[in-house]
């Protein structure tokens, strides 16, 4: 399978492109396009040598269009232009970059393109796809006494230490932190890092976000702080808090943070169930921290433990979206699945501009 990426910036070329480039992925490249390629080849962290290289979707010849599946890595407020134009060329298959849209419209205009033309596009947001991800819905799914999805394809390991479990618990509260030490603000803060809380909290069961109310306290925000929160969840006495912080500076002492809390109860035994969404690498790629599940049983230690997951969460990604593209239905996450999520996002956005 060959793609036709669409934007070399930092995700283009840096991330994915540097994937295609290793052949990590299961398809391979077959042009870049974005209107700066001269200045990127520059660079000399550019990894796309020797890939065709395209100032506009109009230099790209037809057959590469119609065969291709076009990755779009460009910044939200032009997606939908970028679909439209490359829909109308015959593009049948897309990978859109998260939060896919700045507002329902335009995320809408996208969702009648794919339909009318009968376009495949999934969204490339991590999380849904992740192993780690997976296992935190079956430990929450098995502590609050709801069935548990494909418990067979579980490491045995951690399926034994779901067996130990008891049910009975209700959700009290629900917090997730995804924060950076500093970072560039490209685009504002809820469509920046805040797409990957809501899709954590999504796709781990916490909610199906229909009809959750978004609550966002001006007091909460700032310039580069969006914190938010969800009611109306019957199942989670008070809700759930979102907060995202990219400039926490002197108040994370590591690089970054990406942590879910799930606070349960039941006649007065309190557990805590933390997810460490966060990997750290050395330079020369060693692993030096992975992505972690903890079971914490509040006063009674001797039941406590840690789950750690050896996984790139990017190769299984788009493993499963390739998989997808090659007719194999397998769960990805296609644009119709994302638009509560995207919903949420297109109202955060429009709250924190009138609230920052």
């Amino acid at each position: 399978m060959e793609v036709l990426l669409i934007g070399a910036g930092r995700y283009g070329n840096g991330l994915v492109g540097r994937k295609y480039a290793k052949g990590e992925l299961k398809a391979k490249l077959a042009g870049v396009v974005d209107p700066k390629i001269d200045e990127i080849k520059k660079s000399p962290s550019y990894f796309l040598q020797g890939i065709p290289a395209y100032h506009s979707i109009e230099e790209v010849p037809a057959t590469c269009i119609k065969d291709c599946v076009s990755e779009i890595a460009l910044v939200p407020q032009i997606v939908p232009d970028t679909v439209k134009k490359l829909a109308s060329e015959g593009a049948k298959k897309f990978i859109l970059p998260k939060p896919v849209a700045i507002s329902s419209e335009d995320f809408n205009s996208i969702l009648n393109i794919t339909e009318d033309k009968s376009i495949d596009a999934v969204v490339a947001s991590n999380w849904h796809y992740s192993g780690i991800t997976k296992m935190t819905k079956a430990l929450i799914n098995k502590l609050t006494d709801k069935p548990i999805d494909d418990k067979d394809k579980l490491p045995q390991n951690f399926a034994d230490k779901l067996n130990e479990l008891s049910g009975g618990y209700k959700i009290d509260r629900v917090e997730v932190e995804y924060n950076k030490k500093f970072e560039t603000l490209a685009i504002d803060p809820p469509l920046q890092e805040l797409p990957h809380a809501l899709q954590i909290v999504y796709s781990t069961g916490c909610t199906d976000l229909k009809g959750n109310t978004l609550v966002m306290n001006k007091a909460l925000q700032s310039k580069s702080r969006v914190n938010i929160g969800l009611t109306g969840i019957k199942s989670i006495k008070e809700g759930i808090n979102l907060n995202s912080d990219l400039q926490m500076q002197e108040k994370l002492d590591k690089k970054r943070e990406r942590l879910l809390k799930v606070y349960l109860e039941k006649n007065g035994e309190k557990v805590t169930v933390t997810t460490d969404y966060d990997a750290d690498f050395t330079p020369n790629g060693i692993c030096i921290k992975r992505p972690s599940i903890q079971y914490e049983a509040v006063g009674a230690p001797e039941y406590n433990w840690k789950y750690e997951i050896n996984e790139d969460n990017m190769n299984v990604m788009y493993g499963q979206i390739f998989d997808y593209m090659r007719g194999e239905r397998n769960g990805a996450l296609t644009v119709e699945d994302y638009s509560p999520i995207s919903s949420l996002l297109c109202q955060a956005e429009q709250l924190w501009k009138i609230q920052k």
